[in-house]
């Protein structure tokens, strides 16, 4: 090697990088590999003994002596390769969001108005996706799997369901056509086919389209961090199975955020806080009910939920048992290649439905009204009273707090001294009359206070109480 002939980073880009005339894109700092269907991550480590190996056969010859001498074998040159093949590539956009890159090609779409059209291409360097899905498009895929894996869904709920899922393939357009989509609140004990029906969607869409930041995660958002969400950017569905009920889910206020599609930050490591705008259907999985206490239009429309009342059961002995097949829960290559065919033509209709005539949300009505009140006792206290919101009310705080007391020795709240048996720490009790108007505006938002008559007591105006 003589060092006037050409430069030593060229030699590496020319033996290691475009050797067997392989395509590169760098993504996120880390480098890609064009492998025939996607653009495949290599990391550094990966990379490195070969860029090693090739720096440590270059060398010069001293005129003087004719030695041989390896100026170039050392680890920064090493480094140095990474980092000069980084800044040698154009940044390139990848995983266009109205595609979705399957095993045996492209399946992608496009808008006519309101008529969704669709079309089905070979691999393409020049399209880049960093992943592929592990199934092959089938136009005509038999849905007979598919049909099983959703009999875990109440009838009344799989229009619904398959409107909401569809439109995550296309949210921009659906928030154009539409506006807001809710996220989804999937609510169930037991082996329901929740977590099924989300391995599926993961493996229909390819994982690169599909995240799971926790409702934990939004929290964190809201206290400062901004790595754990990170990951949405670029994702059409965020997924996330939940292991315990969490307060107030309605008060996540960066989650909100990301269901109206406004901006957020990032950060990742190593890289300056960035901003984005997120583009996925939300989707919690929870095994009870959630903590909906704030204003009752502002969680409706936010907000989706669907029961799961069902169970799958080897052996069924009840009506709400449905026959287990082991294959939709243990078997992944059985989901991949018998389920998510039929379930990509399912989504692609619903995305079809839900653009040209948008999502009918009524039929979790009763299950969001369910939450709600599940989330808060002083619903059940109001309904035993009689107690309800009507313009132009009013009752006396006393009169109410009264009822209260009583209501609370009767349901093993308070003993017959008045101490607190139990006191839950999701739904606080209350425990002095003046902290009575402030909990029931979590049920009844427009109520006021004033103080009213020859007495001057205080009363809470809009409430009616009928029998108490």
């Amino acid at each position: 090697y003589n060092k006037t002939d050409t430069e030593w980073l060229d030699l590496v880009v020319r033996h290691v990088f475009l050797s067997q005339s392989k395509r590169w894109i760098c993504v996120d700092g880390l480098l890609h590999y064009w492998c025939g269907t996607h653009y495949k991550p290599i990391t550094d480590e990966e990379l490195a003994p070969s860029i090693a190996a090739l720096l440590s056969q270059m060398h010069v010859v001293d005129a003087r002596n004719g030695e041989r001498c390896y100026p170039w074998k050392r680890p920064k040159y090493v480094d140095e390769s990474l980092a000069w093949m980084r800044r040698l590539l154009d940044p390139m956009p990848v995983n266009p969001p109205n595609a979705i890159n399957c095993a045996n090609g492209v399946v992608s779409w496009s808008w006519a108005g309101r008529r969704l059209n669709y079309t089905f291409t070979p691999h393409d360097p020049d399209t880049a996706f960093t992943y592929v899905t592990a199934y092959a498009y089938d136009p005509e895929a038999n849905p007979q799997h598919l049909w099983r894996l959703l009999e875990a869904v109440e009838p009344g709920d799989r229009d619904t369901l398959q409107r909401i899922l569809g439109s995550g393939l296309d949210l921009t357009k659906y928030r154009a056509t539409r506006g807001r989509p809710r996220a989804v609140l999937m609510i169930g004990e037991g082996s329901n086919g929740k977590d099924t029906i989300r391995t599926a969607l993961r493996d229909t869409l390819g994982s690169r389209n599909f995240t799971s930041c926790t409702l934990a995660d939004f929290r964190q958002y809201d206290q400062g961090r901004k790595f754990p969400i990170a990951p949405l950017r670029g994702a059409s569905v965020n997924w996330s199975s939940e292991n315990s009920q969490f307060v107030h889910i309605d008060n996540l206020q960066s989650l909100k955020a990301a269901i109206s599609g406004e901006e957020l930050s990032y950060e990742l490591k190593g890289v300056q806080e960035s901003q984005f705008v997120p583009s996925s259907l939300f989707v919690f999985n929870l095994n009870k009910d959630p903590s909906l206490s704030g204003d009752q239009v502002a969680i409706e429309t936010r907000f989706h939920v669907f029961k799961f009342r069902k169970t799958f059961m080897a052996t069924p002995t009840e009506s709400s048992h449905i026959q287990a097949d082991p294959r939709l829960k243990d078997d992944p290559d059985f989901i991949q290649q018998q389920i998510c065919p039929a379930f990509l033509n399912w989504l692609l209709e619903g995305l079809s439905l839900s653009i040209e005539y948008g999502i009918d949300y009524s039929s979790g009505r009763q299950a969001m009204e369910d939450v709600r009140r599940a989330s808060c006792h002083l619903w059940e206290f109001c309904d035993a009273i009689g107690l309800h919101y009507e313009e132009g009310a009013s009752v006396s705080v006393k009169r109410v707090w009264e009822a209260l007391q009583t209501w609370y020795r009767d349901e093993g709240y308070l003993d017959a001294k008045d101490r607190w048996l139990m006191d839950p720490v999701s739904d606080r009790t209350v425990k002095a009359p003046r902290l009575l108007v402030p909990a029931l505006r979590q049920i009844f938002p427009k109520l006021a206070s004033a103080r009213g008559g020859k007495s001057r007591d205080r009363l809470i105006e809009g409430l009616k109480m009928d029998s108490w």
